[in-house]
């Protein structure tokens, strides 16, 4: 494999042998899958834009638009790590047309737990908004642009055009959290095309070390022709709502992003009693790890707490959810059981197994703070401000 001086393969002509239109028909699917077609890995240019898009020499899957776009992907969109790793637009994944959503997105091929799908780097920021449209939109191409548009609520191509209430809208119904700095949000564009579930069967997350790209990541084994769905509410939001249940959670749907929920949970009514138990298991845990194990009968909470998460880490093999939300659940189930001499076992391996679940979610080579603060527990779980705090 040849490379050019900046360490990234050099592209060839995106018509090989892995040509996209042979791989749909060999689906059987083709027509239905060209609502987005490939495009540029950096600036979402088309072959509609006039350029002729040229394939990663490496992996043989992304494209791109010219030697200075794949040059930046290289750095700035983190493909030197992701390269042969992530799932790319119209190989392994399709945005296309789905009955009752609108845009949908679905599996090409196999998707084995704790693969990643994709990866994204933000196309707007609200932090760079604030600082005025003109500003925010240096560097956003018009391949971007027509995929943003293509959000709801459907506007004009030109980004300069929108209103303020345009804006707003876009980021409430598209925007994605980010991790660095706190509060950041973004427009990821495609991954936006990823509709709801409550049960989904992929999960986002960003890798503030990698200029807050933002990866999907299969929560389970995902087939050929399955709708890939993420949870909107996300995993901290779905804790503070668990409170009221499942019901919390259709309630916030509704009012956010305005439609009534009908994923597999919310029409099965056994499904729909897992996931409220899920729920309020979960909230039972969040609150005794935020009570004092010291006062008069804190440690039978403690210990009742630790029943719990072993019942809820069951859940989620029934319901399929992912390494990430064993990882968060064995870390508060750790802060429990570290916290008395008669539970310390169990605290080593709660921790070891949080540490196992995000590095299996997260991947290899990513440098993440909460593996981070895993592995520095396992090595050292003394080093908890709350180590053995419930011994006389």
């Amino acid at each position: 494999m040849v490379e050019n001086v900046n360490g990234a393969p050099i592209a060839e002509d995106a018509k090989s042998e892995f040509s996209v239109q042979a791989k749909l028909e060999a689906l059987a699917v083709a027509d239905e899958y060209h609502v987005l077609g490939e495009m540029c890995g950096f600036c979402y240019a088309t072959a509609e834009d006039g350029c002729r898009l040229s394939r990663c020499a490496r992996c043989r899957k992304r494209v791109y638009c010219s030697k200075e776009c794949q040059t930046e992907d290289w750095k700035r969109g983190a493909h030197k790590h992701w390269c042969g790793i992530i799932g790319e637009l119209g190989h392994d994944v399709a945005v296309r047309r789905v009955e009752g959503k609108g845009l949908g997105m679905v599996a090409l091929r196999h998707f084995a737990r704790d693969e990643k799908i994709m990866v994204e780097r933000a196309a707007v920021t609200r932090s760079r908004l604030a600082e005025g449209v003109e500003k925010a939109l240096q560097g956003v191409s018009a391949g971007m642009q027509r995929a943003a548009a293509a959000l709801l609520p459907h506007t004009t191509t030109s980004m300069k055009t929108w209103s303020r209430e345009t804006w707003t809208s876009k980021f409430q119904l598209n925007g994605f959290e980010m991790e660095d700095p706190p509060g950041e949000e973004g427009l990821f564009v495609l991954m936006a095309s990823a509709n709801h579930s409550c049960v989904p069967n992929a999960v986002h997350q960003s890798v503030a070390s990698q200029n807050g790209l933002k990866i999907l990541v299969a929560s389970h084994d995902i087939e050929v022709g399955d709708e890939i769905c993420h949870n909107y509410v996300g995993i901290e939001n779905s804790a503070q709502l668990a409170k009221e249940g499942h019901a919390g959670v259709q309630r916030h749907l509704q009012e956010v992003w305005g439609f009534k929920c009908t994923c597999i949970a919310c029409t099965d009514h056994a499904i729909g009693a897992k996931l409220n138990k899920m729920c309020q298991l979960d909230a039972a845990i969040v609150s005794c790890g935020a009570s004092d194990v010291r006062v008069e009968g804190g440690a039978e909470r403690h210990e009742e707490a630790l029943r719990l998460g072993d019942e809820l880490i069951s859940l989620y093999g029934e319901l399929g959810y992912s390494s990430n939300h064993y990882a968060r659940t064995y870390y508060l189930l750790f802060q429990l059981a570290v916290t008395r001499s008669a539970t310390l076992e169990k605290a080593r391996r709660y921790i070891e197994l949080a540490r196992d679940n995000r590095r299996a979610f997260i991947g290899n080579g990513i440098k993440d703070e909460d593996l981070k603060t895993f592995e520095r527990y396992v090595h050292s779980p003394e080093s908890h401000n709350a180590y053995l705090a419930g011994d006389p």
